[in-house]
């Protein structure tokens, strides 16, 4: 008994591995090539986009089906998994490679001292949508997706406590076909993926409308 607990013990463990070391491999080749890439001190963000989308490009079609064997994301070809075997990989670039976390600040910098950004009263504004919840995507966080009255989708994310949660927190999946009223902010994250910051929205509280 004890024999098989530690057989079963180690496969597991030889799976979790090899997952890692596909996503480490796609991540030391593109880290490579953002190593050999002539990357000047003034590098445009634009640039700078340019040169990861190249690095990534092979290494992501090289071990895309394999990632998304080991990590359980559907191989459809499709934005979203593709979108999820690039995060796995860019995960692994901000802990190993030093390079690419030093370009993405620098263009970062260049971006915001050349090109005119969103304000601070841009960034962090506040809003409101009505409508149909449509899905709940776990990945890093929740994100709740909802559909208006015109058929237009908008997603929110979840990451901390708001009013309103409980429900959700209780039962997530049951809340899907439920129309709401959602309050949000806006919040500048850095996205390992895109080597960039993003705007999400994230929650602040969630009303459901009778």
């Amino acid at each position: 008994m004890k024999k098989s607990i530690l057989l079963i013990a180690f496969a597991i463990l030889s799976l979790t591995v090899s997952a890692q070391k596909n996503a480490e491999k796609a991540a030391n080749e593109t880290c490579d090539c953002i190593n050999k890439a002539n990357v000047p001190d003034d590098i445009s963000n634009e640039d700078w986009q340019k040169i990861l989308t190249d690095c990534l490009g092979q290494p992501l079609l090289t071990y895309y089906e394999k990632i998304c064997k080991e990590n359980k994301i559907a191989a459809d070809q499709t934005q979203e998994s593709y979108e999820a075997v690039g995060t796995k990989i860019g995960a692994k670039l901000v802990e190993n490679c030093p390079k690419f976390m030093k370009m993405a600040m620098r263009a970062e910098e260049n971006k915001t001292a050349g090109t005119a950004t969103k304000t601070e009263e841009e960034v962090g504004k506040e809003g409101t949508a009505t409508g149909v919840i449509k899905s709940l995507d776990k990945k890093d966080f929740y994100y709740v997706t909802i559909e208006n009255s015109l058929g237009s989708k908008e997603t929110f994310m979840w990451l901390r406590f708001f009013k309103g949660s409980t429900s959700f927190e209780n039962n997530p999946l049951a809340q899907i076909g439920k129309k709401v009223t959602i309050n949000y902010r806006e919040l500048r994250c850095f996205s390992p993926e895109m080597g960039d910051y993003v705007i999400k929205k994230e929650i602040t509280e969630i009303t459901f409308v009778d």
